[in-house]
C-alpha cells in the first residue's frame, strides 16, 4: 500500500502502471495475494477485512467483515466477530485459505461460488502466515509452531516446534521437491545480535 492507500501493479520490464487499486475503508494492508491465475487480488487489512479485487478492471467483488472498521479490536473480540490474521491462495485452483482469529479456525473458501467449503479448528496459533502447495498447506506464526495440513480431511500432517529462543523469519516450499520446504529462523536477541538459521523439512 502507498501513502494514500492505493495497491499498484508494475510492470517490472516497462516499468509502467497496470492496475492501480484504491480500497475504501481498507487501510493499511497486512497481506496482499494474487490467486493462480491473476484474476483476483486480495487484500488483508490490520482491522481483519478481507477484500477482493478483479484484477482486470479494478472492481471489488467480494468484502467480509466491513463492521470491523468501525470497531476496537477488543469490541470485535468481544462481540465474537470474525477477525482475519492471514490468507493464502491454492496454487492451481479458485480456493482461499483464511485464519479466523476470533474462533481459532482455518477457512477454506471457493472463492468463484465465494463460499466456504470447510471449517477446521486451528488452536495453536495465532496463526499470521499461510503457505499453500499441491503438497499441503502451511500455517504458523513468528513463534512456531509451524503446522502442515490435509486440506482434503482437515487432519494435521505434520506439527514442527522450533526453540524457545527462535523466532520464524521466513517459510518456503521447494518447487523441485515438493514434499519438502525451508524454514528460515532467528536465534538471540534482534535489538543486540541475532543470525539466520536455515532448516529443512521433510514431509513424509
Amino acid at each position: 500500500m502507498s501513502e494514500e492507500q492505493r495497491v499498484v501493479i508494475i510492470d517490472t520490464q516497462t516499468q509502467t502502471v497496470n492496475l492501480e487499486i484504491v480500497p475504501t475503508g481498507i487501510k493499511f494492508a497486512d497481506h496482499v495475494s494474487w490467486n493462480f491465475d491473476d484474476t483476483q487480488i486480495a487484500l488483508l487489512n490490520s482491522q481483519g477485512i478481507l477484500s477482493i479485487w478483479n484484477t482486470s478492471n479494478s472492481v471489488q467483488t467480494l468484502e467480509l467483515n466491513s463492521q470491523n472498521a468501525e470497531l476496537s479490536a477488543s469490541t470485535i473480540f468481544d462481540q465474537g466477530l470474525s477477525y482475519y490474521g492471514a490468507l493464502g491462495w491454492h496454487p492451481s485452483e479458485n480456493q482461499l485459505a483464511l485464519y479466523d482469529v476470533t474462533h481459532a479456525t482455518l477457512e477454506i473458501w471457493d472463492m468463484s461460488q465465494q463460499a466456504i467449503l470447510s471449517t477446521f479448528p486451528s488452536p495453536n496459533g495465532p496463526i499470521t502466515n499461510i503457505l499453500w502447495s499441491e503438497q499441503g498447506l502451511i500455517t504458523y506464526g513468528r513463534h512456531g509452531p509451524i503446522e502442515v495440513w490435509d486440506i482434503t480431511t482437515g487432519n494435521l500432517i505434520d506439527t514442527i516446534s522450533i526453540a524457545s529462543d527462535e523466532r520464524i523469519s521466513h517459510v518456503e516450499w521447494n518447487p523441485n521437491q515438493p514434499e519438502l520446504f525451508y524454514v528460515v529462523t532467528e536465534i538471540g536477541n534482534p535489538n543486540v545480535a541475532f543470525q539466520d538459521v536455515i532448516h529443512t523439512v521433510r514431509i513424509d
